[in-house]
Order: structure tokens, then C-alpha cells, then sequence
């Protein structure tokens, strides 16, 4: 059975899947380790030896940095990243993995390349990644044995780093991409844009991920089946709607914010 070690850049998660997430919970035939980034220096996640979340996977999550570290700091910023990298090869070498595939999908991901003995590299770009020094994509593209890219856009930006580039859009295998692909065959409807609800926020800002992962699956949408003709997306209410807007929202719902809360009286048959 092949071996994996998959290095995500969003934690797993049952509710909303990412695009990693989505991509190696189809591959069958795999042992895969997926590592994600702590979602805070406080997070502690990373004491735990993994979790199986599917039977041929086990989800880890990594120590934090406790600060961001500047490359010119070249000792601290080393430092940091051999933590990582130490963490890494404990839990492959508990798993009893040699020579996997390495599956990346962030550009720090190179400064890991170095140290971490892998048979092959897969590069998996979703978005454009900004306020990023360019040569640490580049560098890992050039590295990369396939470059998988969410986008033509993305093909483009990334062609002069790779000749192995293969277009795998976001949510190639949500229910909700293929719905966007059926309604094209008829003739009345007309989609203009995705609404989304995030489940409930348990803390403040906790819904900002899921309404980034709407962005970019309703960018992705548009481009691959609308020639970009979407025009609306709506996500947010009254406690979150500014987070929505920041992520990309055009259209919020604020009636408890205009009218305040309203009280709802349940029935035998529902609510009024």
C-alpha cells in the first residue's frame, strides 16, 4: 500500500472539508499521515500521538510557533521549523513510513523539503498566495514532480515554475459543485451567485474559515462553469457579518441587527 504524508495548511475537520481534506479522503488505496498547523500557540492539539479520521488515515496536528519568524533571522527561524520537521519523523517513524510521497500545499512547506526523506513531491496550489517572499512557491513548484492547481489562473501564474501541471479545481467532488454544473442544462435557471450558513460560532471570528472556503469554492464555480459570471455571494447575519464581507461577501443578512431579536413561540406544528 502506498504511503502518504500529507502536510495541510486547514485542520481536518467533519463539518466542512477542505480541498485537502476532500482529495485524500478518496485516496483508498493509501496510508496517509495528514499534518495540520496548530490553530493557535495555545493549542495543545499536537500532544496527542494523531487521530484515525478515516481507516487508512490518521490526522495530526503540528506544535505552534509561538511567533512569527523573519527568514533574515536565519538561527531562529531554522530553530523553528526543526521542531516541525522533528515532529514529523517521529510520527512517520512510529507509523513505520519510508520514503513516502510528499504532499504539499503551502509554500512554507519548502523549508521542509530538505530535511524529510520522501520518494516524490506533490505540489497542490488553491489560492494565490500573497505577502509571501515569491521564491519560496517557486522554489518547491520547481522542486515539485506534479503541480496540482485549482484554477487556469493558477496553471498560468505557476507554468514557468513547472512543466508538470495538472488543473484540479476546488470542490471538484462536493454535491454542490456538481448542482452548479447541472442547472446550466436548464434553460430558466439562471445561477448568480452561492448563499452559504456556517454552523454556529463557538467563539468569536470562528466562522471566517468556513466563509473563506465558500470564497474560494464560489471563485472557483464561477470560473470553471460561469466564464466568471457570478455576481452575488451571500454569507453573514447580524453576528458575523462583518468577518463574511472580509472574506468576500456582497450580500448580508442584518435583520436582527435593523430590527433586533425577535422571540419565535413554538407550536404542535413548528414555529410561528
Amino acid at each position: 500500500m502506498k504511503q502518504i504524508l500529507c502536510l495541510s495548511n486547514e485542520p481536518w475537520s467533519n463539518r466542512l472539508p477542505g480541498r485537502t481534506q476532500q482529495i485524500i479522503s478518496r485516496l483508498r488505496d493509501a496510508q496517509v499521515l495528514s499534518f495540520s498547523p496548530a490553530q493557535s500557540v495555545k493549542d495543545r492539539s499536537f500532544l496527542k500521538r494523531g487521530t484515525q479520521v478515516r481507516p487508512n488515515v490518521i490526522a495530526y496536528t503540528l506544535p505552534p510557533v509561538r511567533a512569527p519568524i523573519s527568514e533574515q533571522h536565519h538561527f531562529l527561524f531554522q530553530r523553528a521549523w526543526n521542531k516541525i520537521i522533528r515532529f514529523i519523523q517521529a510520527a512517520a517513524s512510529r507509523r513505520r513510513f519510508s520514503e513516502p510521497l510528499l504532499w504539499t500545499t503551502h509554500p512554507r512547506h519548502v523549508h521542509l523539503l530538505d530535511k524529510l526523506e520522501y520518494s516524490a513531491l506533490v505540489y497542490d496550489c488553491d489560492r494565490n498566495w500573497e505577502g509571501l517572499p515569491p521564491h519560496w512557491e517557486g522554489s518547491l513548484a520547481q522542486a515539485a514532480d506534479v503541480v496540482f492547481a485549482a484554477s487556469p489562473l493558477l496553471c498560468d501564474r505557476l507554468s514557468p515554475c513547472s512543466p508538470n501541471i495538472a488543473l484540479l479545481p476546488n470542490g471538484i467532488n462536493l454535491p454542490l459543485f456538481d448542482a452548479a454544473a447541472r442547472a446550466r442544462e436548464f434553460e430558466a435557471v439562471r445561477v448568480l451567485g452561492l448563499m452559504a450558513i456556517p454552523p454556529a460560532a463557538e467563539e468569536p471570528h470562528g466562522n471566517f474559515r468556513y466563509f473563506e472556503k465558500v470564497c474560494r469554492l464560489s471563485v472557483d464555480i464561477a470560473e470553471n462553469l460561469y466564464d466568471n459570471g457570478f455576481e452575488y455571494l451571500s454569507m453573514g447575519m447580524s453576528d458575523d457579518f462583518e468577518d463574511a464581507i472580509a472574506a468576500g461577501a456582497n450580500m448580508v443578512r442584518v435583520g436582527s441587527a435593523i430590527f433586533g431579536h425577535r422571540p419565535y413561540q413554538t407550536t404542535t406544528g413548528g414555529f410561528t
